[in-house]
């Protein structure tokens, strides 16, 4: 076989390698790619947990503490945990008209930050690799955003 013969023959390869990839790799099943996103936060990582509140006092917003008991950061994890994985997408980036979020400090020194922007929630989890955004579709956690800043509101109203 000639230079031109084997050029040829390992282009179509390289062709036919490059066209495999794309072809299966949106076959990837959504459901393993979300599982990898969304991971369980266990109550013995957890260092810190804060929870902060966008409200308008007087003419300016100032984010405020919820100060969430530990009875209500684990309600909260225990929801975050509950999400099932067809209720994950990543996103590329979180909007930054965040009106709450929950921090978790983990004892790995990394954090999961949980926002909310009154529709959707976004996650992003930090560690040594680096930053993994998507959003979680749960009911149950938007009520608890809501509540939280109903009272908090309720709070700062009082003050």
């Amino acid at each position: 076989m000639g230079n031109k013969a084997k050029f040829s023959a390992i282009f179509i390869v390289a062709i036919a390698l490059i066209l495999g990839i794309m072809f299966f790799k949106p076959l990837q099943q959504p459901e393993e790619e979300a599982a990898m996103l969304h991971k369980t936060i266990e109550s013995d990582e957890v260092k810190n947990v804060r929870m902060g509140v966008v409200v308008l006092k007087g003419t300016t917003f100032q984010q405020q503490d919820a100060g969430l008991s530990k009875q209500e950061a684990d309600q909260f994890r225990t929801l975050f945990n509950a999400v099932p994985a067809d209720k994950v997408r990543e996103v590329q980036q979180v909007n930054p008209a965040i009106v709450a979020g929950v921090v978790f400090d983990l004892q790995s020194n990394t954090e999961v930050r949980i926002q909310y922007d009154d529709k959707e929630i976004y996650v992003t989890r930090t560690d040594k690799r680096g930053q993994k955004k998507y959003i979680v579709d749960d009911p149950e956690m938007k009520e608890f955003f809501d509540e939280r800043m109903k009272q908090t509101k309720n709070a700062v109203l009082k003050e």
